[in-house]
């Protein structure tokens, strides 16, 4: 007896969105950004006081509470821009 061939069935992917990424309120990602925030205005400060060496160190502490930051990446190439000056 001929073996029976199946049709080909085709099947599209799901389509599945993203979900957006929303940290909630007291969760160690929003710390780390609150931290950060916190750290950059410190260094703005200083910055503006012409401190920019403690300025620098603020902005270090900034990048390590949130490597994503990149305000404290932006601020802390400007300080060390000045600092060299």
């Amino acid at each position: 007896e001929p073996t029976k061939v199946q049709p080909v069935v085709k099947v599209e992917p799901t389509k599945v969105e993203p979900e957006a990424k929303v940290d909630p309120p007291g969760s160690p990602e929003d710390q780390f950004r609150a931290k950060a925030k916190h750290y950059i205005e410190l260094g703005m400060q200083a910055y503006k006081g012409e401190n920019y060496k403690l300025a620098i160190g603020y902005f270090k502490k900034a990048q390590e509470a949130d490597p994503t930051n990149i305000q404290a990446t932006r601020y802390l190439k400007q300080a060390q821009e000045k600092a060299a000056q």
